[in-house]
């Protein structure tokens, strides 16, 4: 939904073609059932075996000191800046280096420097700076010329000669340049750098620039060079100047101050890029995925340099919200456009896959790039193709392979008139990805903005949802369709109607799910038809025998806001509960985003009222939202957390976007917790672990120091707060609601999993144990039975 100016163009084409085209509601018959394969049904069961034996992972279970603490419906940390960082890669074999407000090209001749114009901006406008001479008064001290760069951690060098050496250090307020001498000649004038400055930026007039100088791209940006300093080793220092003539830069310090210098002697400009006020949207359209050996989120996203040179550079953060490693530069070719990047996870290969439309034209064609990522050092494999035709190939998504012993990852895309398109591709440990298995969803020319879930589950089926226009009745309209594919890339179900109907368009789809059952979220044009949008839920079930996909009840409505515009879904299935974001309208400007938590049984919110992500003087774009379940082996793992990635743009000059991420739990802290007392000996201690709040998996009723030869134990709960009911020595509530279990040396549990039920948060419940079989009768009217303490506990959020 972000008016992106690439995009706009695109979508444009796209729409044309979609409005000319006109196609019959297909009714098609399903496809032949597949059984499911033995090797991953095997691995299935033995993975929940042993998940039996095992407590699940929660990355945020609340230790039982705090467990009675309140806490918010939806855990969000602060929002951390994915973007800003300092990375190195390569394009076409040549070194690049990019920084928050740069990236240079490191060639034998020395630095290509380009600056962020800005979207507006017709085409990048690089600067390079070749090294011509370096003279000591009348002495030659080095010559320029063709050297190899080398690197080491954020700076290039480059050796001119036994005594000098050329270097740059990448750093966060720009390329600090310097020229080092271990040697110099007997001075007879002036120490002169000189270089040939090649670019289209305007430059300055010829003259003298003791402060500085900038080349600039008229209401645009550019490059600035700040003034010279010199640096002897006993830490003497002294100002310099740049002398400009139209061609050549020369760096100079004064011969007073080199004759006297102790070397080694530093000559030290920085080169920087200009701010302008009308610039902006530096990087925009993030995706996101999680991989479990390392515990760590990647997350891609869009750096636009100018209209036509666009990058994608990824970024890993931990699980606890901190940047991992630098940034990843995965496409920096200048005058590449590379957008709309998605990325999955392969966990058995620990490998992300990130794929992204490229082309040398906003009017295409357009192929999908892809490449994998070392998840451990953020190490890149080689390029590879995705798709490459003569049509444009656009708008990729990837689904993730959670289970160790598969290296695919599904990749779907739209072939721009030709349908739905796909792709597993093999994402081994080492070497380059490659195709696989190639299929097709839909040959309609009007299928459009496919969507994959993150991941295929257990079964590895993952669920495909895209758009289908019919232009008749006219204006015609959008409806939504799904298909069904394995992790081989077979596809068991296609061209399955989900929801629509002649009427209000249904559009920007998103999908996610556990491999069987699905849920889709997507937007609704408002019944008024003035450009809002509402967001809406619809869950989704694949059935194996008959090799059927169908939408599930009925359409839910997440946010249907009057006068505003609810639009651009993400979804994420956490294991307990799905996490749906969105982009919701503020007046007077811009877009918040809306934060929802799912019942999978029937879209209903789990929890309380939404959580809002505050958007002060900026508007929110694109989110996207991966889950450590999406990533995790063991099919009953249930993890809470995702990460949520999207764009920030600044409402005030430079109106500059950056990517943000936040981490989101939805399982908070339990309410309050107080201990009644009462019980009688031989009763025990009563205490509670986990989350009680709706949706937590693993709230447990505990037992501890009950009398030895006790053999059962009741948990006996109560609507509170009950009455006491004293019994000779006990004191505990009437018995309630019942459940037994084993008493084993004076312990006992029993997990109750809370049902996502918002309407319980802030009940009351009293619970005890009835605890049987003691040596004493401390109740007379019950022989040998104790009671334990009693807790008054309250349902959290």
């Amino acid at each position: 939904m972000k008016p992106v100016q690439l995009i706009a163009l695109a979508g444009l084409a796209v729409a044309t073609v979609h409005a000319q085209s006109q196609v019959v509601r297909p009714t098609t018959a399903p496809h032949a059932p597949r059984s499911v394969d033995p090797t991953r049904a095997e691995q299935v069961a033995a993975q929940q075996a042993a998940a039996t034996q095992a407590p699940p992972r929660m990355l945020a279970q609340v230790p039982d000191e705090l467990a009675a603490t309140s806490g918010p419906d939806v855990a969000l940390d602060p929002l951390a800046h994915v973007t800003g960082g300092i990375g190195f890669g390569s394009a076409d074999g040549v070194l690049v280096g990019v920084g928050p407000r740069y990236k240079a090209g490191f060639g034998a001749r020395g630095p290509s420097v380009t600056p962020p114009l800005g979207m507006q901006a017709a085409r990048s406008l690089p600067l390079a700076f070749e090294l011509e001479s370096i003279h000591v008064g009348s002495s030659l001290v080095a010559a320029g010329g063709a050297a190899s760069p080398a690197v080491a951690e954020r700076t290039v060098s480059y050796a001119r000669g036994a005594t000098v050496t050329e270097k740059y250090e990448l750093r966060g307020d720009g390329i600090e340049q310097s020229f080092v001498f271990t040697s110099l000649p007997a001075v007879d004038g002036d120490l002169v750098v000189r270089g040939l400055v090649l670019t289209e930026l305007a430059a300055p007039a010829a003259g003298s620039y003791p402060l500085g100088l900038a080349f600039r791209a008229p209401g645009e940006g550019g490059i600035s060079i700040g003034g010279v300093t010199g640096i002897d080793a006993a830490g003497k220092s002294v100002a310099g100047e740049l002398r400009f003539d139209g061609r050549h830069l020369d760096l100079v310090l004064p011969q007073a101050f080199v004759a006297n210098a102790q070397l080694p002697l530093v000559l030290d400009p920085l080169i920087g890029s200009l701010l302008t006020l009308d610039s902006g949207a530096d990087f925009a359209d993030p995706d996101v995925a999680y991989d479990e050996t390392t515990d760590d989120y990647l997350v891609v996203y869009e750096r636009w340099w100018s209209g036509t040179d666009i990058d994608v550079y990824g970024q890993r953060v931990s699980t606890s919200g901190a940047l991992v490693g630098a940034t990843i530069l995965m496409e920096t070719t200048v005058g590449t456009l590379a957008t709309n990047p998605a990325v999955g996870n392969v966990n058995g290969s620990e490998r992300w896959f990130a794929c992204w439309q490229e082309s040398a034209s906003i009017f295409g064609p357009w192929d999908i790039t892809g490449m994998a990522i070392t998840a451990s050092t953020g190490a890149l494999s080689a390029s590879m193709s995705v798709a490459s035709l003569a049509a444009s190939e656009i708008d990729p998504d990837v689904g993730s392979e959670k289970l160790t012993g598969f290296d695919n990852c599904i990749v779907v895309w739209e072939r721009d008139g030709a349908g739905i398109r796909g792709a597993a591709i093999d994402v081994n440990a080492t070497g380059t990805p490659t195709v696989e298995t190639a299929f097709t969803i839909s040959t309609s020319a009007s299928a459009h903005r496919p969507a994959i879930s993150k991941s295929g589950g257990s079964p590895g089926n993952y669920m495909v949802a895209y758009s289908l226009f019919f232009s008749t009745p006219a204006p015609g309209d959008h409806d939504l369709y799904g298909a069904v594919v394995d992790y081989l890339g077979t596809v068991l179900d296609s061209e399955a109607f989900l929801v629509g109907g002649i009427g209000p368009n249904e559009d920007d789809v998103e999908v996610d799910g556990d491999g069987a059952s699905f849920l889709f979220a997507y937007e609704k044009q408002a019944v008024s038809n003035d450009g809002d949008h509402d967001v809406f839920a619809h869950r989704a079930t694949y059935t194996v025998g008959t090799a059927t996909l169908a939408a599930a009840g009925s359409p839910v409505g997440i946010e249907a806001g009057l006068g505003d515009d609810e639009c651009d879904p993400t979804i994420a299935f956490t294991g307990l509960k799905y996490h749906v974001a969105y982009l919701d309208e503020r007046a007077p400007f811009g877009y918040e985003l809306d934060l929802r938590e799912l019942d999978p049984a029937d879209c209903l919110n789990c929890g309380t009222a939404p959580t809002s992500v505050p958007a002060s003087g900026a508007s929110l774009f694109g989110p996207s939202i991966a889950s450590v379940w999406n990533g995790t082996n063991s099919p009953l793992v249930t993890e809470d957390q995702t990460l949520l990635a999207f764009e920030s743009v600044s409402l005030t000059p430079n109106f500059d976007g950056t990517i943000v991420g936040l981490r989101w739990e939805s399982v908070g802290a339990s309410g309050a917790s107080v201990n009644l007392g009462g019980g009688c000996a031989g009763g025990g201690v009563a205490g509670t672990t986990g989350v009680l709040a709706p949706g937590s998996p693993n709230f447990t009723f505990t037992l501890a120091g009950a009398s030895p030869g006790a053999a059962l134990g009741l948990v006996n709960v109560n609507p509170g707060p009950a009455a006491p009911f004293p019994c000779g020595t006990c004191v505990g509530p009437l018995p309630g609601i019942l459940v037994g279990r084993p008493v084993v040396a004076g312990a006992a549990s029993l997990v109750l999993p809370i049902p996502c039920d918002s309407a319980s948060i802030g009940t009351v419940w009293d619970y005890d144990w009835i605890v049987a079989l003691v040596p004493t009768s401390p109740c007379p009217l019950f022989a040998n039975v104790a009671n334990s303490n009693v807790l008054r506990m309250t349902v959290g959020h």
